[in-house]
This record gives structure tokens, sequence and C-alpha cells, in this order.
């Protein structure tokens, strides 16, 4: 059984299942075990959950959510070799396949294989075009090898699904600024102006975009990082 401390400030995922058996170990309990490991995940208590993830594995390799857990503690680790290996076995061991290509890209983006990362959120994206965490992740790895244009098209089409995302726009912004379409961005940050008038970073874009009115010092606006 895993518990938490319930006198703790912060939840202490405690594994006895060192003591358990493939035999005696049921679904409920890996998902209850499952949960605690998210909680310590959520806490930075890494080493806790290191600990129950080793023992479920120990009792229940062919669970693919395990695996999974593994990979996201491994990229927290920035692991990031051992995390996309650990994502491909949650794959293999039937977790939701968006799930586990996920953990694959992020793996591959912090392993610096852009490219790679870039493909696999493409697929995503281009399986659910209104994916947002997809968009976020095929936008990071789009800026890190400068494709705006590839961005382009793919944020105004993902637009054209969830008009109302703010983040999204902004970024389509950036990306357009990148691109020299300074008109197409103050489209988008006219449409920002009125839906979304208190969104952090529309007065550096306006002072990209009409410099002369609106002087401001810093570098160049760094959009699309982390907007979506």
């Amino acid at each position: 059984m895993i518990y938490l401390n319930e006198t703790a400030a912060e939840p202490q995922p405690i594994a006895a299942i060192a003591t358990a058996s493939e035999a005696s170990f049921s679904a409920d309990d890996n998902q209850e075990a499952a949960e605690l490991v998210r909680i310590a995940l959520e806490y930075g208590r890494l080493d806790d959950a290191a600990a129950v993830i080793d023992g479920l594995l120990i009792i229940a390799p062919e669970n693919g959510e395990n695996w999974h857990l593994r990979g996201v503690l491994l990229l927290m680790r920035q692991s990031y070799t051992e995390a996309a290996t650990a994502f491909e076995n949650a794959l293999a061991h039937g977790v939701e396949a968006r799930k586990a290509r996920l953990g694959i890209g992020m793996a591959e983006l912090g392993l610096l294989q852009v490219q790679r990362a870039w493909e696999i959120f493409a697929e995503l994206a281009l399986e659910d075009p209104g994916d947002a965490e997809a968009l976020h992740w095929l936008l990071r790895a789009g800026c890190a090898a400068h494709r705006w244009e590839d961005l382009r098209v793919r944020l105004s089409r993902y637009l054209t699904i969830k008009p109302n995302d703010a983040s999204a726009r902004f970024a389509l912004a950036g990306v357009n600024v990148r691109l020299g379409r300074l008109d197409s961005a103050r489209l988008e940050y006219d449409t920002l102006l009125r839906t979304a008038p208190a969104l952090r970073g529309l007065d550096e874009l306006r002072a990209i975009l009409d410099p002369a009115e609106t002087p401001v010092a810093g570098g160049e606006l760094a959009f699309a990082a982390t907007a979506a």
C-alpha cells in the first residue's frame, strides 16, 4: 500500500510495494500508487516519486502508465535519452498514443533534436488541429528551428478552430513580425486589443509595430517560444 503522510506539510508517498508480489498487487493498487506519484511530482519530490515508480515497474512492467510516469520523472531530471526510452515503452505497453508521443517529442527537444521534435508535434497537430498542447510544443520546436512560415500556416489553421485563444493569436502576430508581414501582425494586434486588452506583451508588440508612436526601451520581442 502507498499512502500519504497526513501530518506532513507536503504529500510524501511511502512505498510498501517493495514487499508486494505481482500476484498480490491489484490494478486498484497501481492506480492509487500512480496518483500519489503524480502528487509527488507536482510537489517536486522526485526521489519519492522515483522510489514508487521503480517498485511499480518491478511489479507491473506491462503497465504503460507506469512507464509514462517514469518518462515524466526523467524529463524533470533532464535525463532526456532515458525519458524518450520510457515514453517509447509506455507507447508499446498501451498508454494513450498522443500522450506518449508528446513525451517523446519533449525528450527529443531536450536533446536538441529539433527536426525530430518538430515532426512529432507536427503529426499530432495535423491529427487534431485544435490540440492546444501539441501546438504549444510545435511552437517551441518551430521557434528553435526558425520555421516561421510553417508556424504561420499552422497557427492560422488553429485559430480558425479556436479563434478566442489569445496566446496563439499573440504568437501568430510574433511570427508575422519575424516574416516581415507587419500588416498581418497589426491585424492580430487589433483583434487582441479588442478581445484581450490585458494580455501581457501587447504594449511591446505595439512598440514594434509603431515604434515612432510608442518608443520602448529593450531588445527585440521574443514572441513565440512560450506564448501558446
